[in-house]
């Protein structure tokens, strides 16, 4: 997939009152617990969510939508969530393609689609958009006229359309993981493997479909090799039947002889890394992979091998990544520009980048950024906020 992602813009989304957010790959969201890490990474698969599914069940994966909405202190009008994505094209076929939308609350706690908008501009000179709002509907394409309920998405009915699927399957291929190692202990149920779950939940299935695929002793070969660089003897790791339902079985070297461990034998790290492992080399790929905090349960020995996997994964993927590892930090993968600092201000999640003298640091080798965070030096700009308060729908003329 040739779209890459260059913005990113939110308002009223959960911590998140208003951000902008300028994309690098790779991404890295630096900040203490309760910032809003958790937050920001949601919301690209909410996005994800709500153009793959009904918009109710993209709310109530969440809580519903009051649990999703910003909340400002008191009783006022309820907010409304807007979301915008600006893509660039790395083959030029496009020159801009812009999609956002607007999901307005009721008191009643129902939403209704306030705005919808999206704007295609083709390289050859050619440009395609259309405007919904507040039930009225305009297009450059006289012969599109849906019928679209005021509680759900326009861009899920068009998305077949051949000029808008590039856009449309990026959104719904953006894919945000928190491996839980014990969802890949336990006996899964089995599934098409096609998409890893975000916890992880089917990874025997995922690892069962990678094998069925052209090319596929190759990835488990990859997989397995990545895994013994983790965990010393390790040879490698299958799906198991049980029934009806699946599990994982690790095989090991033990005093030159292989031995067979299911999930439950192994360890949280060695669980949480093979979860990674299948986000990345999962097919299809995502258009965006957002892995939070990565280094959780693994050794700090081990984090180096996991930032080359996403390393490798970001040559086709754009990586985001959230994390309060010092260790993680350190690589030399992460550029100045890679790092946005997220701080909780006055009720609110604000997205920094690095300031001067944190940026001067990490260019001239005088210290990573991970030792910049245990001195407690990692400081961001001081007028680097990212805002939304004008812009979000300055697109198209209609």
């Amino acid at each position: 997939m040739s779209l890459r992602l260059r913005r990113f813009w939110l308002k009223n989304f959960r911590s998140i009152a208003s951000a902008k957010i300028e994309m690098t790959n790779p991404l890295v969201f630096v900040g203490r617990n309760g910032a809003g890490k958790t937050n920001i990474a949601d919301a690209f698969s909410f996005v994800s969510d709500a153009v793959s599914f009904p918009l109710t069940t993209a709310f109530d994966k969440r809580g519903g939508i009051q649990s999703v909405r910003y909340r400002t202190p008191g009783r006022g009008r309820p907010t409304n969530i807007s979301v915008r994505v600006d893509l660039e094209d790395e083959t030029n076929k496009y020159i801009k393609a812009v999609y956002a939308f607007e999901i307005k609350s009721r008191k009643d706690f129902g939403f209704a689609v306030g705005q919808e908008k999206c704007q295609l501009d083709f390289a050859e000179g050619q440009s395609f958009f259309f405007h919904r709002s507040n039930g009225s509907f305009k297009c450059s394409d006289s012969s599109l006229i849906p019928n679209v309920e005021p509680s759900s998405l326009l861009l899920p009915i068009l998305g077949g359309d051949k000029r808008l699927a590039p856009l449309y399957d990026f959104c719904r291929s953006m894919r945000t993981y928190f491996i839980e190692p014990f969802a890949l202990r336990e006996t899964q149920d089995p599934d098409s493997g096609a998409i890893l779950q975000s916890d992880g939940r089917n990874a025997a299935s995922v690892l069962r479909s990678l094998k069925k695929r052209e090319g596929g002793k190759h990835v488990i070969d990859k997989i397995s090799e990545y895994l013994a660089a983790v965990v010393p003897g390790l040879k490698t790791v299958s799906e198991r039947r049980l029934g009806k339902q699946l599990t994982l079985q690790f095989e090991q070297d033990v005093a030159g002889e292989s031995v067979r461990y299911d999930a439950y034998c192994m360890s949280n790290g060695t669980l949480r890394v093979l979860g990674i492992l299948l986000a990345v080399f999962q097919k299809p790929s995502p258009s965006l992979l957002i892995i939070e905090e990565p280094e959780v349960t693994i050794h700090p020995g081990a984090i180096d091998i996991i930032v080359d996997v996403l390393r490798e994964a970001s040559r086709s993927i754009q990586v985001i990544i959230t994390s309060h590892s010092p260790e993680l930090l350190d690589n030399k993968w992460f550029k100045p520009e890679s790092f946005r600092i997220v701080l909780w201000e006055n009720g609110e999640t604000r997205f920094f980048k690095l300031g001067n003298s944190s940026t001067e640091a990490i260019r001239t080798h005088l210290m990573s950024a991970g030792e910049l965070m245990r001195a407690d030096a990692l400081v961001c700009s001081d007028n680097a906020k990212y805002s939304v308060e004008h812009g979000l729908w300055d697109f198209p003329p209609v």
